[in-house]
């Protein structure tokens, strides 16, 4: 099971943004992004829920859904 941190950074290449643009979405540095997208820092709920929201500007759903579905094929 892929970690959180690693689907929100696949989730932003396969899109094409880049940390910059998310992190001035999120009120964040790409430095502290690119920490989290790493796993340097743990990843709190609520700077999770501020990156998916502000930062992509979709829903935290998305990444539990994909997970779902994984476990369900």
């Amino acid at each position: 099971m892929m970690k959180t941190y690693q689907m929100m950074r696949d989730y932003r290449k396969k899109r094409g943004i880049t940390q910059t643009h998310v992190a001035k979405q999120a009120g964040i540095t790409p430095a502290r992004l690119s920490q989290l997208e790493t796993g340097l820092v743990r990843l709190t709920a609520d700077e999770f829920l501020t990156i998916v929201i502000d930062g992509f500007g979709t829903t935290p759903q998305i990444f539990f859904d994909e997970q779902l579905s994984k476990i369900e094929k």
